[in-house]
C-alpha cells in the first residue's frame, strides 16, 4: 500500500495543535507544584532520580546519603525518597543509592553539569529552577519532537481527515506519556526511543520499499536498545526488532542493528558497575549470596528474640512465601543464631569482624543480618533446620528503617495477593488498561485486520511481533511475586507498560481508517476519545496519584485502605 498524499493545510493545523499542546505542558512543568513547596518534585520515585543526578555533578558519586538527609526550614526532608538501596560501597562503607538504573541519571547529568557551569546555580541550592529548566530540556522538547514526527508518520497511515483529527487529539492528549511530562521518569524517553524504532521499522518493512540503509539500521538498533535500558522488559521489542530485520534483509543489516544498540547495552552495564560494583541493577537483588558455609547449631540452644514485634512473629502462621524460600514457610517462630559460634566461624573463615557486629531479624523468616557497623560487612544467616547456612547479604532492600519491609509498606505497594485479581485490575479495574484509556480498544480490531491484510505484504510480520510482545510482557508482569505486584506503586495509570504506547498507536490508526465512515462507531470512538483524555487529564498538576478509578473506589469503600 502506498501512503496517501499529505495536504499541507491538514499539516500545517496539526503542527499548529501540536504548538499549542506543547506550550499547555510547559505550563503545567512550570506551575505545577511539588509534594513538598521547597522544592517541584512530585514523588519517591521521581526524588530517588533527582538525587542521583545532584550527586552526580555536585560530588561526583552515584551516594545519595546527604540529599536524603536534606532538611528544609519547616523541617521537612524534600529529596527523600522510599526508592532507594543499601549496600556497601566502593569506599568500604554503608550508603544508600538510588534503586533506578543510573543509565538514565548519569545522561541527565551530562544535561545538569553544563547548564551549572554555564548559569553558577545548583540543582540543590535552587531546585524551582533548575529541575524545570532540566526537565524542559530533556523530556518536553523530545515530546514535542515526538509528537511532530508521529504526526507526519500517522498522515501516511491513515487517510481519513476525521480519523486523523481523532488520532491527533489522542497523541497529544490521550495518553500518560502527555501525563507524566512534568515529572523524571524513565516511561517518557523509553516510549519515545521506541517510537523512532517502530517507525523506522515499519518505513523500511513496506512492500516494495528498497533495502533499509546500515545507517539507518544502526539506529534502529540505538534506538530500541535505549528503550530497553528505560523499561527492561522492552528488551523483548529489541530482541524481536532484531528478527525482523534478520528475516527481512539478512545478516548484514542485523549487524549494524547489533553494532548500534550493543553499546547502549554496555552503557547500562557501566554505569551500573560504576554505581554498584555489580552488573546486576539493583531491583535484582532481593534474595541470597553466594553461600559461604554451614553452622551445625541445635535449635534448643537458641530462643527466639523476645524484642521482635507481634507483627513480625505472626509471619510465621501465615501462608508460604511465593519467594520460594523454604525458610519462610517455617511454622514456628525462628530462633535466633547464637552470635559467638558465628563470628568465630567466621574468623576461621578469615573474615576479620569486630566487636562492633550485631543480628538483626531480616523481612524473610528465618533469615538474619549479621553486619558489623565498624567494616560494613554483612552476612546472611539463614536457618537451615538445626543447622545455620551463611550466605554473602544481598538484599538490598532489607535495611533498619527501610519502607519496603512487610510491615511498613501501605496501599498497594503491600501487592495484590491475587493473581487474578491482578490481571482484572491491569486491565479493566482501577489500574486498566482498557479501563482508563478505553481509546486501546481500537488496537484489537487494528491488529486482526492487518495481519489478515495481503495488501500489507511481509509487514504483517511486523503487526504479529508488536501482539506478540504486548502479550509476552503483560503475562511477565501478570506471574510477578507479590512483591511486584503493585501496580507500578501510586501512579496515575499502569505504568509498567507505558512505553508500548507507541507500539498500539499503529494498529489503533488500522480501525480508524476502517471505521471512519460509520456514524455509530464514530460515536463510541469520541466517546473513547474524551474517557482516555479525562483520565490522562485528571492528574493534572501531579502524574505520581492512584487513577481516577482508584481514587472513586476508595471513596466509596470499595478498596480497603
Amino acid at each position: 500500500m502506498n501512503p496517501p498524499r499529505k495536504s499541507h493545510r491538514l499539516h500545517r493545523l496539526g503542527m499548529l495543535l501540536i504548538c499549542i499542546a506543547w506550550v499547555m505542558q510547559l505550563a503545567r512543568l512550570f506551575s505545577a507544584p511539588g509534594r513538598i513547596e521547597s522544592a517541584p518534585f512530585h514523588s519517591a520515585n521521581d526524588r530517588s532520580r533527582w538525587c542521583t543526578v545532584a550527586s552526580l555533578v555536585e560530588s561526583g558519586t552515584y551516594q545519595i546519603d546527604h540529599w536524603i538527609a536534606i532538611k528544609d526550614s519547616d523541617g521537612k526532608r524534600p529529596w527523600a525518597t522510599i526508592d532507594m538501596v543499601r549496600h556497601r560501597g566502593w569506599d568500604g562503607k554503608d550508603h544508600a543509592y538510588s534503586s533506578k538504573p543510573p543509565l538514565l541519571a548519569t545522561l541527565i547529568a551530562g544535561v545538569y553539569w553544563p547548564l551549572r557551569q554555564i548559569t553558577g546555580i545548583s540543582l540543590t541550592d535552587h531546585p524551582h529552577y533548575m529541575a524545570r529548566l532540566i526537565l524542559l530540556l530533556v523530556q518536553l522538547i523530545p515530546l514535542g519532537i515526538f509528537w511532530s514526527i508521529t504526526w507526519t508518520w500517522m498522515q501516511e497511515q491513515v487517510r481519513s481527515r476525521w480519523g486523523l483529527a481523532i488520532g491527533l487529539a489522542f497523541l497529544l492528549w490521550g495518553t500518560f506519556l502527555s501525563t507524566f511530562s512534568i515529572s523524571l521518569n524513565n516511561h517518557l524517553p523509553g516510549a519515545i526511543s521506541v517510537a523512532g524504532s517502530l517507525i523506522l521499522l515499519e518505513r523500511s518493512m513496506r512492500p516494495s520499499q528498497p533495502p533499509i540503509a546500515l545507517w539507518r539500521a544502526a539506529l534502529l538498533g540505538a534506538l530500541a536498545a535505549f528503550g530497553s535500558t528505560c523499561d527492561l522488559p522492552a528488551l523483548s521489542w529489541w530482541a524481536i526488532t532484531a528478527a525482523l530485520l534478520t528475516w527481512h534483509f539478512g545478516g548484514k543489516t542485523l549487524v549494524a542493528y547489533l553494532v548500534g544498540g550493543i553499546p547502549i547495552l554496555a552503557a547500562f552495564l557501566a554505569t551500573t558497575w560504576l554505581a554498584h560494583g555489580d552488573l546486576r541493577p539493583p531491583y535484582a537483588h532481593r534474595g541470597l549470596g553466594d553461600r559461604i558455609g554451614t553452622l551445625e547449631a541445635p535449635l534448643r540452644q537458641t530462643t527466639p528474640e523476645k524484642s521482635e514485634s507481634p507483627e513480625q512473629n505472626s509471619v510465621a502462621s501465615s501462608k508460604p512465601s511465593e519467594s520460594g524460600d523454604p525458610s519462610s514457610t517455617l511454622s514456628t517462630p525462628p530462633a535466633k543464631p547464637p552470635l559467638d559460634p558465628l563470628l568465630q566461624w567466621l574468623q576461621q573463615q578469615g573474615f576479620q569482624l569486630s566487636d562492633r557486629t550485631s543480628l538483626r531479624r531480616a523481612e524473610r523468616l528465618g533469615h538474619w543480618e549479621l553486619h558489623d557497623a565498624q567494616t560494613s560487612q554483612r552476612f546472611a544467616v539463614v536457618q537451615k533446620g538445626d543447622r545455620w547456612d551463611l550466605h554473602q547479604w544481598d538484599d538490598w532492600y532489607d535495611y533498619p528503617g527501610s519502607y519496603w519491609l512487610p510491615e511498613n509498606k501501605r496501599g498497594v505497594d503491600r501487592g495484590e495477593p491475587s493473581r487474578l485479581f491482578y490481571l482484572w485490575h491491569t486491565l479493566l479495574g482501577h489500574h486498566g488498561i482498557l479501563s482508563l484509556t478505553p481509546f486501546w480498544w481500537l488496537a484489537i480490531p487494528g491488529l486482526w485486520v492487518a495481519i489478515r491484510d495481503p495488501s500489507n505484504g511481509s509487514s504483517r510480520w511486523l503487526f504479529v511481533a508488536i501482539a506478540l510482545v504486548t502479550l509476552v510482557c503483560l503475562i511477565f508482569y501478570w506471574t510477578r511475586p507479590l512483591v511486584d505486584r503493585n501496580y507500578g506503586g501510586v501512579s496515575s495509570g499502569f505504568r509498567w507498560a507505558f512505553w508500548m504506547i507507541p507500539l498500539w498507536m499503529l494498529p489503533t490508526w488500522k480501525s480508524l481508517q476502517a471505521m471512519s465512515k460509520s456514524s455509530i462507531l464514530r460515536g463510541i470512538i469520541a466517546a473513547s476519545l474524551m474517557a482516555s483524555i479525562f483520565s490522562a487529564s485528571f492528574p493534572w498538576t501531579n502524574p505520581w496519584v492512584h487513577p481516577w478509578i482508584y481514587q472513586w473506589w476508595s471513596y466509596l469503600g470499595w478498596i480497603p485502605q
